[in-house]
């Protein structure tokens, strides 16, 4: 991770001109000293890391302006997405909006940052990723739980796993996931995988040989179905996302699900309650 992608927000903040901090300081109806920039910085970094604000101003953001955050968070390099290559897939995916208005309502909520060192990409500070990515997590669960359960067929274990095949997106994002010489995951960072998970598993005892990948049932098939769509890959000896993962994302969540049906339907082996084998795939299916 370069020092670029570690930079905090509040020291974004002192980069920018007091015109933009301004900006975000109106954008998002705060009251303060608009001619004082010290005072400005003060106000921001702590509304910024209130997690209530965060959310509320997260929930605020149109469909299209939530994908472009996405776009930016998931994105395969820590350094931020090249502007030209955000704008095309945010009008690939809104035709009638413009992408480089839509990024700018999202610098000026102080959302997406364009580092005065590096104007050619977007990016988010450190310190509001984490932030931003559990509080999206924790939109899509409440959203997919309100859902009657139609069509008839995606029950709620369809339901229970596209939100754990979220959330270890998510995992991927925020942490380093080191590999074993065998291609897989630490015991022990499975188990923060797993205690993250609405169904939580345990990691296999060494002569355990229920699935072929050496992972449980459960989440070898999660395992398994990103693979397969490509979220992942082995980048020397670590899983990292893939740039698949920002599509994926901007589909709707009945879209997620209707996939992992038709993948499960698709791998009758695979079962979705962890009671029968689930290869796992080789990195480069």
């Amino acid at each position: 991770m370069s020092l670029e992608s570690k930079v905090r927000f509040q020291e974004y903040l002192s980069q920018i001109p007091i015109e933009l901090a301004q900006t975000i300081t109106l954008k998002n109806n705060l009251a303060c000293n608009l001619y004082s920039k010290a005072r400005l910085i003060e106000l921001l970094s702590v509304k910024f890391r209130d997690k209530k604000f965060l959310a509320d101003l997260f929930n605020k953001l149109t469909e299209a302006q939530g994908t472009g955050l996405m776009l930016v968070l998931f994105y395969k390099d820590e350094d931020g997405i090249p502007i030209p290559e955000c704008h095309t897939l945010l009008t690939e995916l809104f035709p009638g909006n413009s992408a480089e208005e839509l990024m700018n309502s999202l610098v000026e909520y102080g959302l997406v940052l364009v580092l005065p060192s590096k104007r050619k990409a977007y990016s988010v500070s450190m310190d509001l990723r984490d932030s931003l990515i559990e509080i999206i997590a924790q939109k899509v669960v409440k959203e997919l739980e309100v859902w009657s359960g139609e069509p008839h067929t995606i029950r709620s274990d369809h339901l229970t796993l596209v939100r754990d095949i979220f959330t270890f997106l998510a995992f991927l994002k925020k942490d380093q996931v080191k590999l074993t010489q065998e291609n897989l995951i630490f015991k022990r960072t499975q188990l923060r995988i797993f205690d993250t998970f609405e169904l939580p598993e345990q990691p296999l005892d060494d002569d355990e040989k229920s699935t072929e990948g050496g992972y449980p049932e459960r989440f070898d098939f999660i395992y398994k179905f990103c693979t397969y769509k490509q979220f992942i890959q082995i980048t020397g000896n670590h899983l990292t996302l893939t740039g698949k993962v920002i599509n994926w994302l901007a589909k709707s969540d009945f879209e997620k699900v209707k996939e992992i049906f038709k993948f499960s339907r698709k791998h009758k082996g695979a079962r979705l309650c962890g009671r029968r084998r689930v290869p796992r795939p080789g990195p480069n299916l």
